[in-house]
């Protein structure tokens, strides 16, 4: 590592845990890898999601029946997405299989996707059954309930969103922090397919990004070894390096490098 190089220092880091390599932490790791590989925290990922969805049901149930009128439904192209949340709904089960004729007879190829989205709080057993009976016939894939599967097989499909997946996905984000809504707003220069973006497990910012870090020189680094993993970046002649054990807390960091502002995901 260059002496010139300035690296983030490690105080941040410290004050959410102590040394990686205490007999502690070491044994955490190694439960984190386990649950890891069980699938348990993407298990408890999805409870927590469910818990927040359907603190929401209600609401959507109420969303469901907002004005939308049949000559609305058959001037569409395709089903709108009130249709979808109306599935999630707890109420009136009579409206869920009206809705899912439509969404059939009025089907676009990303309306898979937004029937695999809303699929995991469809209460109503009939209903959910017919989803993915939809699904069978209107993709020929043969994934059940598997939902993964499922994404697996859209995320391998040409990107091509149903026109309000946008205003689905917003609405359903919601549910956990009104927040999110705005990363969702339709937009012709996005870069990322909106049905890769699949929830983490926190609210905006429960995961606090590393913003603006105290920086040191190289040789003032004394917290790291020879075997750190660090992340560098030169812009200007601004050299920087972000060490693997600080970003592993906080997954991002936001900084000012060469006089430019830049956003960094790990």
């Amino acid at each position: 590592m260059a002496t010139d190089q300035l690296v983030a220092d490690q105080t941040t880091a410290q004050q959410l845990g102590q040394a990686k390599n205490s007999p502690g932490k070491r044994l955490m790791v190694r439960l984190v890898g386990y649950l890891l590989s069980m699938g348990f925290v993407s298990m408890i990922t999805m409870f927590v999601w469910a818990h927040f969805m359907n603190r929401r049901l209600p609401e959507f149930g109420a969303e469901a029946n907002l004005p939308i009128s049949e000559q609305q439904i058959q001037d569409a192209e395709f089903a709108p997405y009130q249709l979808f949340i109306n599935l999630m709904s707890p109420f009136a089960p009579e409206n869920h299989r009206s809705a899912l004729r439509t969404i059939e007879t009025k089907w676009h190829p990303g309306s898979a996707t937004m029937l695999v989205e809303v699929a995991r709080f469809i209460r109503d057993p009939i209903a959910l059954r017919e989803a993915f009976a939809i699904l069978h016939r209107k993709t020929g894939q043969s994934f059940g309930s598997d939902l993964n599967g499922w994404y697996d097989w859209i995320w391998d499909q040409p990107y091509n969103p149903h026109p309000e997946y946008s205003e689905l996905k917003g609405r359903m984000y919601s549910a956990v922090d009104n927040r999110f809504a705005e990363y969702f707003q339709q937009t012709k220069d996005s870069k990322i397919r909106l049905d890769e973006i699949r929830w983490g497990g926190v609210a905006r910012d429960g995961i606090p990004p590393l913003k603006n870090p105290k920086m040191l020189s190289a040789n003032q680094a004394n917290y790291l070894a020879d075997t750190d993993v660090v992340f560098g970046i030169s812009i200007n002649g601004d050299n920087r390096c972000y060490p693997k054990r600080i970003l592993a807390w906080h997954e991002m960091f936001k900084d000012t490098i060469g006089g430019k502002s830049f956003c960094g995901v790990y």
